[in-house]
């Protein structure tokens, strides 16, 4: 696929363009030379109703009818899922979360779509994500338990003291809803590292119009750092995280000193100056990829990489993170790297849920496992098998 194709795949996957940005969509489609990887690219990347918006507003003959058909036929399925999660949001908040009585926010999926976009169902998800006071967590999964919703992705888990570590030593609980649908429950934003203060962001969190009932949503400039932060640690690998950087930056209730504010708080003022200036470039269509110009610039050679690439090529630069929510080493300022890398040491001493099922002691005497998870480590990397440091069950979705 060559360059045209690139940018205009990062130009059209957004809800909105100026004058300026659809003259240049139409120079660009024109010089496409392949547009069977184009339409596989957006289908993979979860992009197929913003694709399909943008290329069908340009004027007749700019983009050939039989591609313009097959963007219209994969949006219908896009939507069709995105209904499907809403109708998992309902079932999760009346039969979980409201007999809870916990405090929550929903981020990304729903709560981002129905705030940001003028045609929610532009914006796909797959799967719900929520943050759930961490006192009360427990008593959330339980309800979901008893609702029929699973475990995903971890063994293990098959009664209540099970359960109860789960959620004890796990920062996301990665939960499968009966209709099929993932809900991950966390209790961070960070994996536990705790740059972001969840407590803070859930007790500003606000209500957003959803149909006809409502919904938690994060406030912008929380969410705008956060996914600043969560698609930078993904390398950008999908098209329509493209669109959220747009979509919030140019809402009302986009404030640049507030976002920074936030950003610098966390530690993240590098990583959200970053996202701003590709923005930037996505946006303009006239980019070149030219990692070494700077922090927007290598994010943008890392996004088409693993556009190219698929998913395969995204976890292979996984192994490169310097943490869980860090990709880049520019992402931390020399004065925060000693006392990042300190915190990271502690996060890697704490005990998981792992350790748990290695040796699912009772709670009183779980405490041994500050003493028994180093020797678990070492007889590990003897056997030649890295050691968990984080939860069994991981971030499944993150999209």
């Amino acid at each position: 696929m060559n360059h045209s194709a690139q940018q205009l795949l990062l130009l059209a996957s957004r809800e909105r363009l100026s004058p300026d940005q659809q003259a240049r969509a139409v120079e660009l489609a024109r010089d496409v030379d392949d547009w069977d990887t184009f339409l596989r690219i957006a289908t993979r990347a979860l992009s197929l109703c913003l694709v399909r918006g943008t290329l069908s507003s340009l004027p007749a003959g700019s983009v050939p009818a039989n591609v313009l058909d097959l963007l219209r036929q994969g949006a219908r399925l896009q939507v069709a899922r995105s209904l499907m999660i809403e109708a998992a949001y309902r079932h999760f908040m009346s039969r979980c979360l409201t007999p809870s009585g916990a405090a929550h926010v929903f981020f990304k999926g729903p709560a981002l779509s129905a705030r940001y976009y003028a045609t929610p169902a532009h914006r796909p998800c797959r799967d719900l994500d929520v943050l759930v006071e961490e006192s009360r967590v427990l008593d959330v999964v339980m309800y979901a338990r008893n609702e029929g919703y699973l475990p995903y992705g971890v063994d293990g888990v098959v009664n209540d003291r099970d359960l109860t570590a789960w959620v004890k030593y796990s920062s996301v609980l990665p939960m499968l809803s009966p209709s099929g649908v993932l809900v991950e429950i966390h209790k961070s934003f960070d994996h536990g590292e705790g740059y972001l203060d969840a407590h803070a962001m859930l007790a500003r969190s606000e209500s957003v119009p959803l149909r006809d009932s409502s919904i938690r949503a994060l406030r912008t400039a929380d969410l705008f750092t956060y996914i600043c932060m969560h698609h930078t640690r993904h390398f950008w690998s999908h098209l329509h995280w493209f669109s959220d950087l747009d979509a919030l930056s140019s809402h009302a209730s986009f404030s640049l000193d507030e976002v920074r504010r936030v950003a610098r708080q966390a530690g993240l003022l590098s990583t959200v100056d970053a996202c701003l200036g590709l923005n930037r470039l996505a946006a303009s269509g006239r980019w070149t990829l030219s990692p070494e110009a700077g922090p927007e610039h290598a994010l943008l050679d890392s996004a088409v990489a693993c556009l190219l690439g698929g998913r395969g090529y995204e976890e292979e630069l996984r192994t490169t993170r310097i943490s869980k929510d860090r990709a880049f080493a520019w992402q931390l300022s020399g004065a925060q790297s000693p006392r990042y890398r300190l915190r990271g040491l502690a996060l890697k001493a704490k005990p998981t849920f792992t350790d748990y099922l290695a040796l699912p002691l009772p709670e009183w005497l779980q405490p041994l496992y500050y003493v028994t998870r180093p020797f678990r480590a070492l007889s590990l990397l003897m056997k030649g098998k890295a050691p968990n440091a984080g939860s069994a069950a991981g971030s499944a979705g993150g999209r």
